[in-house]
C-alpha cells in the first residue's frame, strides 16, 4: 500500500467528518486509525516504568500534510458534547503524536491543550472517553519530556476554583498518575506538594 494511496483515502475520510451529523463518523474514525497506521509497518512497543499503559513508536513517516489535516479536523470533537466522538478524537491525536511527535505536538500544544484540560476535569468522562484521555496525556508527555512538569499544575490549579460539582477530582488524579508514571522523576516533588496539601486540610 502506497503514500498516495493512504493520502487519498485519509483525505477521502476527512470530507466525511466535515459533513454535518453524526452517522457513520465512529467508523470514519476507526477506518483513519487503521490507516494511520499503515504509514509506520515497524512497531517498537515500550511501557511506561510501573504504569499498564503502552507505549507504541513507529518508524514509518506520515507526510506533514496529512497531519496538519487531522489535527485541524479534530477541534470540533474536542468537547464534552458528543463523549464517543471525543473519545475518537483523543485517540486519533494520541496516534498522532506516536506517528508523527515532533510535527504533531507543537499544534496540540498551542490548540489543544488548553481544551483538553478543561475535558479533564469534567465529571461526563468514564470509561473509554476516560481511558483515551489517559493515552492522551501518556502519549503527550511521551512526545515531549518537558511538558510533563506543565502538565500537573494545569490539571490541578484549576480545581481551587472550580465547584467540587463541576468537577472530577478522582478524573484529574489519574490523568497525575499517568503523568508519573511516565516520568518517574517527577514523582518525588508531585507527592512533596500534595502533602503540603494534606497536611494544610488536617491542620
Amino acid at each position: 500500500v502506497g503514500d498516495v494511496w493512504l493520502n487519498g483515502c485519509v483525505e477521502w475520510l476527512l470530507g466525511v467528518l466535515k459533513k454535518p451529523g453524526k452517522t457513520g463518523k465512529g467508523e470514519v474514525f476507526t477506518c483513519l486509525e487503521v490507516l494511520l497506521k499503515k504509514y509506520g509497518m515497524v512497531t517498537m512497543f515500550c511501557v511506561c516504568p510501573v504504569s499498564d499503559i503502552l507505549i507504541s513508536r513507529f518508524s514509518g513517516s506520515i507526510p506533514d500534510s496529512v497531519v496538519n489535516s487531522i489535527v485541524e479536523q479534530m477541534k470540533p470533537y474536542i468537547s464534552t458534547s458528543d463523549i464517543s466522538l471525543l473519545s475518537s478524537a483523543l485517540s486519533i491525536l494520541s496516534l498522532l503524536l506516536q506517528l508523527a511527535p515532533t510535527k504533531t505536538y507543537p499544534v496540540i500544544e498551542s490548540e489543544y491543550l488548553k481544551s483538553v484540560y478543561a475535558i479533564a476535569h469534567s465529571p461526563l468522562l468514564a470509561g473509554a472517553a476516560l481511558d483515551a484521555l489517559l493515552n492522551f496525556f501518556a502519549q503527550l508527555v511521551q512526545a515531549d519530556s518537558e511538558i510533563a512538569t506543565h502538565v500537573i499544575p494545569n490539571l490541578t490549579i484549576p480545581l481551587g476554583k472550580t465547584a467540587k460539582a463541576d468537577a472530577s477530582y478522582s478524573n484529574v488524579a489519574k490523568c497525575i498518575r499517568v503523568v508519573v508514571e511516565c516520568h518517574p522523576a517527577l514523582a518525588a516533588g508531585t507527592t512533596a506538594e500534595f502533602s503540603k496539601a494534606l497536611r494544610v486540610g488536617y491542620n
